[in-house]
């Protein structure tokens, strides 16, 4: 290759690295507040109240190409509940505007979801307990893929914390038709507490781990 060949062929190599540089970048779809055809909300508050963005629970797919959420919200400080939905592939709730109560009764916290063999979703969430004898209760309730509660309107009590308060808790599948639950007490020392239940929500491993 001569001298002058060699010249061009550089000089030709540097302008399409120039252009290249020159080229607009790829631009990425951005998640606007204000955007209905990519930004949903699964839920509708009045504006004294607000969702504790900490313990905001977790989701999960609900099977059928959406998903169950659920999170916590407080209207006055003093009060908190905490809430489910689900949301449909399209974005649609359907649980209503608003989701569903988990609980009725007293003040709940750390709301969490998994999704059950038969389609709908098992939750458990730290309660205050009603009786002098327990300061927490960790409660499940779980949910048909209608929104029904199956539990009765007050779940099933599967740990109190007699004097030490617990929360947090958090569920998985164990793979079959149960759950693997864990819960975290405090104050000091803290301790990660580890319970097995069956599909009813009866405790398999007693007292737990």
């Amino acid at each position: 290759m001569s001298r002058t060949t060699s010249h061009l062929v550089a000089t030709a190599i540097t302008i399409a690295g120039l252009i290249a540089l020159a080229a607009p970048a790829p631009t990425l779809a951005n998640w606007t507040c204000d955007d209905p055809l990519t930004s949903h909300t699964v839920n509708d508050l009045p504006e004294e109240y607000f969702v504790f963005a900490d313990w905001t629970g977790n989701v999960v797919p609900d099977g059928a190409g959406g998903f169950y959420t659920t999170w916590e919200e407080n209207a006055n400080v003093t009060v908190a509940r905490c809430r489910v939905q689900r949301v449909d592939s399209s974005g649609n709730r359907l649980w209503g505007s608003e989701g569903l109560a988990i609980f009725d009764l007293n003040d709940q916290h750390t709301p969490h979801v998994v999704v059950d063999p038969s389609g709908g979703g098992v939750y458990a969430f730290t309660a205050s307990s009603p009786t002098p004898e327990s300061d927490f209760e960790i409660r499940l309730q779980r949910f048909g893929p209608d929104g029904a509660r199956l539990w009765g309107p007050e779940g099933r009590i599967v740990f109190q914390a007699c004097g030490v308060p617990s929360y947090r808790p958090a569920l998985v599948s164990d793979g079959a038709d149960g759950f693997f639950l864990s819960v975290v007490t405090s104050p000091v020392p803290n301790e990660v507490r580890l319970q097995h239940l069956s599909a009813d929500g009866d405790l398999l491993w007693g007292g737990g781990s």
